[in-house]
């Protein structure tokens, strides 16, 4: 199968950081704890963020799992910056610029990487999730969360309708949509991995009103 996407322009990022940054910390702990459910983060002993924009989940995990080492990586630095300056002191928590491509840790070295709402950004998704994947050890889990583009075209022409009226605020919520990938092409994407779990599952979320559709990964080595 051949997959075709349009990707979100880069422009985007500064919207998005300032967007990422203004949520409250309830929706940050609902982030928190629906991660925690799927890939048991107060188990782990190493969690890694990656790309952690501003670093809003990041800190509520390691507030969460104080006994954790979290990082969060990123590779804008504008990005990493916001994050260093919202640390709060947090002693087990740090960041870095870096490539998802090439994340610098040695092989199995996470118990827990997440990818939250940031897979549409890759221009190799296959090859994002297969270094997410050598960074976790044996017994980790990779949890990746984004947007799906089996979403409506009628919820798109909405979402742009919104954001032209600043119903939005400043995110371009469709042009993550538009980037995403389909539940069937992930599927693709991760059977070409040769994993030995893959738990895949839709659900929505709801933005301005509106129901999107969204993609749940789970993958074990």
């Amino acid at each position: 199968m051949t997959i075709e996407r349009i990707l979100e322009p880069h422009s985007n990022t500064y919207k998005y950081l300032i967007h990422a940054a203004r949520f409250d910390a309830d929706y940050h702990r609902t982030r928190f704890e629906d991660v925690d459910k799927r890939i048991h983060l107060r188990g782990a002993n190493t969690i890694l963020d990656v790309p952690c924009g501003p670093g809003s989940l990041t800190r509520m995990i390691a507030r969460e799992c104080p006994a954790s080492t979290v990082v969060g990586i990123d590779k804008d630095a504008m990005a990493i910056d916001m994050a260093q300056k919202m640390n709060g002191g947090l002693p087990n928590l740090s960041y870095r610029v870096g490539d998802v491509y090439d994340l610098q840790e040695p092989d199995s070295f996470y118990d827990a990487v997440i990818c939250w709402a940031s897979l549409h950004h890759f221009e190799d998704p296959q090859k994002a999730i297969g270094e997410l994947l050598r960074v976790t050890n044996q017994k980790g889990r990779v949890l990746i969360y984004d947007f799906s583009r089996d979403t409506s075209m009628g919820q798109l022409s909405a979402l742009q309708m919104m954001e032209e009226a600043g119903t939005i605020d400043v995110v371009t919520m469709a042009d993550s949509i538009k980037s995403s990938l389909t539940f069937y092409e992930l599927i693709e994407i991760v059977g070409r991995l040769r994993l030995n779990g893959i738990d895949l599952s839709q659900g929505e979320c709801e933005v301005a009103g509106l129901n999107i559709q969204t993609l749940t990964c789970k993958l074990t080595k």
